[in-house]
């Protein structure tokens, strides 16, 4: 999400022809590092295939197993979060600056102005829910973590910075 912000610096003003217009440089700057970052995103949603997952189970001495079978793996992580995390990284910011701008017509700068304006923040929401999840599922396991001192400054200074990030866009 730190990189999004990128994609709004790709408008620059032509000082000579006093006008506005798009920085190639960033521009492509922004799609190669957003794209980088979706791949370690994919990664990770296919890391979600093969990661197995407890369950409360009463046969066992501890009352946890540990569920090893990659098809309730694909089931459990297919109806939980894979709809929000493919959301989260669908290509728009790089669709609109590399396939839909080059063929408006008219002047461009303000077709990806308000086309990035609206897909953007668009993408946050499915991603706020992902960063929400994960804040809930840290606080539960790292407890303890959190409650320390310097554990929960980290903690939760990171989590307002995040926000404050988040909602100035």
């Amino acid at each position: 999400m730190s990189l999004d912000g990128l994609f709004f610096y790709v408008l620059v003003i032509d000082g000579k022809k006093k006008c506005i217009g798009l920085d190639k440089k960033v521009e492509v700057i922004a799609c190669v590092l957003r794209s980088f970052v979706d791949i370690f995103y994919v990664l990770h949603i296919l890391f979600q295939f093969r990661t197995g997952f407890k369950v409360v189970c009463s046969q066992t001495f501890e009352g946890v197993e540990l569920v090893k079978n990659p098809y309730a793996i694909a089931k459990r992580y297919l109806s939980s979060y894979f709809i929000i995390d493919i959301l989260s990284i669908l290509p728009l910011p790089q669709v609109v600056l590399l396939v839909i701008v080059p063929h408006k017509r008219g002047p461009e700068s303000l077709h990806t102005k308000e086309l990035l304006k609206y897909v953007i923040p668009s993408q946050y929401v499915p991603r706020l829910v992902r960063i929400y999840l994960l804040y809930k599922e840290v606080t539960r396991a790292f407890g303890i973590f959190i409650e320390t001192a310097w554990g929960g400054v980290a903690f939760y200074l990171f989590t307002y910075m995040f926000v404050c990030h988040v909602s100035s866009i």
